[in-house]
C-alpha cells in the first residue's frame, strides 16, 4: 500500500506545472507533462501584500474582494482565518511574464501559499536558483534584497524573533514539501485559486444562448415524449381491463367477500380465546346455597373467581369449596365476620382447565 501511494504521488507530481526562473518544470524539476490542471508559480513572479479588513463573515468578504479584484485577472487574494475585529488578507499580484504563462491551466497557486500550508509555524530560507526569499510563520514572504541582505535583520524586519531560519536549498525537497501543502489546501482555497482569465475567455467563446435555446428545445422535447407515453400506456392499461369485463368484477367481489370473511374469523377466535366458563362459579355458589348460606358478590376475571356471601359455619363452608375439583389454590380473601345473620366471609380461587370429558354441565351430571 505504501508503495501504490508513492507511486500515486510522483505521478500527480509530474502533472503540476512549476514555473521557477524562467522556465515551466514539474515538482519533479523536470519538464512539466502535455497536460497538467495547475500552475505554482514561483516567487519571483508575483508581488506579495497584505491588508486588513473588518472582521465581517467570510462569504461576504469574499464578495467583496471578488468585486475588488474583477477588473484584475492576475491577482490573487486569500483571506486568513476570521478575526473578531480584523481579518488578514494576502494578496499576489502576477507579473506579466507570469499572467501569460498561467494563460493554459485552471488554477494558479503562488509557491509561498503551497509552502507555508506545509511548514506551518516555521521561519525558512529558501534558496534556488540564484534566487533567496524569507518565508514566515504567518505565510507572508519576503524576497532577499535592499539593505537586509542578512536573514537575523530579515526575521526582525519580519516581525519574527531573530533566530537560524531554516535553510531549503534543494529544488526537488522543495517540489515534495510543496506537493505535500497543496494537499492541506482546503477546498475554500481552490476556489479562490481559480485561473479567472480563462474563465472569462472560455465564458466569452461560449455561445450561450444557442445553448440555452438548445436546452429548452430539448426540455420540451422530454416533456412531450413522456406525456406520449404515459398517455399510450394508460390507454393500454384501460383497454386491458375492458378485454377482461366480467371476470375483473367477479374476482373484486370475491376479494371483498375473502377479506370480509377473515374479519369476521378473527372476531371468531379472539371472542373464543376471552370466553370463560361459567359452571365453576356456579358449582361453589350451589355448595354455599345447600349450606343455607346466602351470596352477597360474585366476579369472575382473567382465570380467578372471587365470592362474598354469609353461611352459618364459614369454616366448613370454605372446607366444601375447596374440595370442588372446578377450582384450585382457595384462599381467604378478608377475614370472617360474625354477623347478625351468621360469618360472613370472602373467598379467591383459580379456575382449573376442564378436559372434554368432565367439562360443563353434561360431564358433572355423569360424575
Amino acid at each position: 500500500m505504501a508503495r501504490l501511494r508513492a507511486a500515486a504521488a510522483a505521478r500527480g507530481r509530474r502533472h503540476i506545472a512549476w514555473l521557477c526562473g524562467e522556465t515551466v518544470a514539474d515538482l519533479h524539476c523536470q519538464p512539466a507533462a502535455a497536460w497538467a490542471p495547475m500552475l505554482v508559480v514561483g516567487r519571483e513572479h508575483y508581488v506579495e501584500s497584505v491588508q486588513l479588513y473588518p472582521g465581517i463573515p467570510a462569504r461576504e468578504l469574499r464578495k467583496v474582494l471578488s468585486q475588488e479584484i474583477a477588473a484584475e485577472p492576475g491577482v490573487v487574494a486569500v483571506p486568513g482565518p476570521p478575526g473578531e475585529e480584523r481579518t488578514t488578507v494576502r494578496f499576489f499580484r502576477l507579473k506579466p511574464a507570469a499572467l501569460a504563462a498561467a494563460a493554459p491551466y485552471l488554477w494558479i497557486v503562488p509557491e509561498t501559499l503551497a509552502l507555508s500550508a506545509a511548514v506551518e509555524g516555521s521561519f525558512l530560507q529558501v534558496e534556488r536558483a540564484g534566487f533567496r526569499y524569507y518565508l514566515a510563520p504567518d505565510g507572508t514572504s519576503q524576497p532577499e534584497g535592499g539593505i537586509l541582505r542578512d536573514a537575523r535583520l530579515q526575521a526582525m524586519a519580519m516581525g519574527v524573533p531573530p533566530e537560524p531560519p531554516r535553510v531549503l536549498d534543494d529544488q526537488v525537497a522543495l517540489g515534495s514539501l510543496m506537493w505535500a501543502g497543496l494537499w492541506r489546501l482546503s477546498p475554500g482555497h481552490w476556489t479562490l485559486l481559480g485561473n479567472r482569465g480563462r474563465q472569462a475567455r472560455w465564458s466569452a467563446a461560449v455561445r450561450w444562448r444557442p445553448l440555452a435555446a438548445l436546452a429548452v428545445g430539448g426540455l420540451i422535447l422530454y416533456m412531450t415524449l413522456a406525456s406520449l407515453y404515459l398517455g399510450a400506456s394508460l390507454s393500454a392499461r384501460e383497454q386491458a381491463l375492458e378485454a377482461l369485463g366480467d371476470d375483473v368484477s367477479e374476482l373484486l367481489a370475491l376479494r371483498e367477500s375473502l377479506t370480509d370473511g377473515a374479519a369476521r374469523l378473527a372476531a371468531l377466535v379472539a371472542l373464543e380465546n376471552t370466553r370463560q366458563p361459567s359452571y365453576p362459579a356456579w358449582a361453589m355458589v350451589a355448595a354455599i346455597w345447600e349450606a343455607g348460606g346466602t351470596v352477597a358478590a360474585l366476579q369472575a376475571s382473567d382465570g380467578r373467581i372471587a365470592i362474598r356471601g354469609t353461611v352459618v359455619n364459614a369454616a366448613d363452608v370454605i372446607d366444601t369449596l375447596s374440595q370442588l375439583p372446578e377450582v384450585a389454590g382457595l384462599r381467604m380473601d378478608a377475614p370472617v365476620r360474625r354477623t347478625r345473620t351468621g360469618e360472613s366471609f370472602a373467598v379467591v380461587a383459580e379456575l382449573v382447565e376442564a378436559t372434554s370429558e368432565d367439562s360443563g354441565p353434561a360431564g358433572r351430571a355423569g360424575r
